[in-house]
């Protein structure tokens, strides 16, 4: 059986990708297509040895592995993405929802003040009238043609009714 040789490894490029940080654009993609290029060179003289019997599979257990490793990742990372998805989906739906009741309640607020404000409308013009007999009271002066009762009402006025709290 003849001796093998050592495997050389000139044509290894990890000095050059340690490099990476420094390159131009324009370099980087040069080293990274020249790599992608003596890959496929690689794997496409594998396959014929594999065909014409130089190797067996189990030669190439390791590059089998590394694709099973690129493979599966791919597999994860898409279902990883698949689950991130479906939870901003759901959390779509929840904001929705959420936004919607918001709309509501403010509804219901907006509906509440401005009955509120209603009332308070009314109040004031109630006080504005009174407010405006009592200064015609206090202009005509004690002994004018407004006669008053003991309680200080005009004769033909009715008493107006308490306002209510709000």
């Amino acid at each position: 059986m003849p001796k093998d040789k050592p495997l050389s490894r000139q044509g290894s490029y990890i000095p050059h990708l340690q490099t990476l940080p420094t390159l131009s654009n324009t370099s980087k993609h040069t080293l990274l297509n020249t790599i992608a290029t003596d890959i496929t060179a690689t794997f496409i003289c594998i396959s014929k040895h594999l065909e014409t019997g130089t190797l067996r599979n189990e030669h190439t257990a390791p590059i089998d592995r590394i694709i099973d490793i690129i493979q599966g990742t791919e597999v994860s990372h898409r279902r990883m993405l698949e689950r991130k998805v479906k939870r901003y989906a759901r959390l779509a739906r929840r904001l929705k929802r959420e936004r919607e009741w918001m709309r509501r309640e403010f509804g219901e607020v907006v509906k509440r003040a401005e009955a509120v404000n209603g009332r308070w409308r009314e109040r004031v013009r109630d006080l504005e009238v009174v407010n405006q007999a009592m200064r015609k009271l206090v202009k005509a002066g004690p002994g004018s043609e407004t006669s008053q009762d003991g309680n200080g009402m005009d004769k033909g006025r009715q008493r107006r009714p308490r306002m209510r709290s709000v």
